[in-house]
């Protein structure tokens, strides 16, 4: 499946991300957003998962392909890396960008292949203590996984991370210089191109109402279904404020509610 909008530019970038819930994860739609802006084509590879929606972008400047989660690991790697493949043959970009251990394996394979740079952001951490509590085929799968992504990430020109105890885990485990990371904590865009303090993308509410806010992903774990339908048990002077920088198909059956 295909979403394009792209228009042509100078400068591409192409993030990879090896898993399913790209609409929802506000880092990666602001990265990808915040590249756009300044100019890139971006082509983005992502799994797709039912449940959370498909990653529409708001800009005419990125392409995106969601290669479908098959049940067999196997043929999922294949189908996504082909997906990689085919979204970078023939084409000059400026840089990679791998999404966690998956993406900056396939961003430094591809990076060599085709001789482009590549930067890792890592937002779930694949820990050696962790890999080290697992046993068997299991274990070999991580420990190899573990050992490419440590390799990898050092050849990176950059790797983000959220906080200074996240890096501190990265640079023990996988030899990274400290030069080479950048902090960037996680935020949230109310809305495209309008930073969160902005008076403009801040919703009206009414000053005599008490409000409930939800903070985070907007997805069926999280109950918010359940939560909309039971509206009517609140006190009157009760609204509920979701947080949701981007649409999915679940905030979309959420509205009809």
């Amino acid at each position: 499946m295909r979403t394009s909008t792209r228009d042509a530019g100078p400068k591409k970038a192409a993030v990879f991300v090896y898993y399913g819930w790209l609409s929802i994860s506000p880092s990666i739609v602001g990265t990808i957003r915040t590249l756009s802006e300044h100019g890139y084509a971006v082509d983005v590879v992502y799994l797709y998962n039912e449940e959370q929606g498909a990653f529409v972008p708001d800009s005419p400047n990125v392409t995106a392909v969601a290669v479908s989660q098959h049940r067999s690991r196997s043929r999922r790697l294949a189908a996504f890396l082909r997906a990689c493949w085919n979204a970078v043959k023939g084409r000059q970009h400026s840089v990679f960008i791998g999404i966690d251990p998956e993406g900056i394996i396939v961003a430094g394979l591809l990076g060599w292949l085709k001789r482009v740079p590549f930067a890792y952001y890592s937002l779930e951490l694949l820990a050696r203590e962790d890999v080290a509590k697992t046993k068997g085929i299991r274990r070999l799968l991580l420990r190899t996984k573990k050992c490419l992504e440590a390799y990898f990430s050092r050849q990176a020109r950059v790797t983000i991370v959220q906080n200074n105890e996240r890096a501190d885990i990265l640079v023990k485990d996988n030899g990274i210089e400290t030069g080479r990371i950048l902090l960037i904590p996680n935020a949230y865009q109310l809305g495209h191109g309008n930073a969160i303090c902005s008076e403009s993308s801040l919703p009206k509410l009414p000053y005599d109402r008490k409000i409930i806010l939800h903070a985070g992903s907007v997805i069926p774990q999280m109950c918010i279904e359940e939560m909309v339908s039971n509206m009517n048990s609140w006190p009157r002077c009760t609204s509920l404020l979701l947080h949701a920088p981007y649409a999915t198909d679940h905030l979309e059956r959420i509205r009809e509610l």
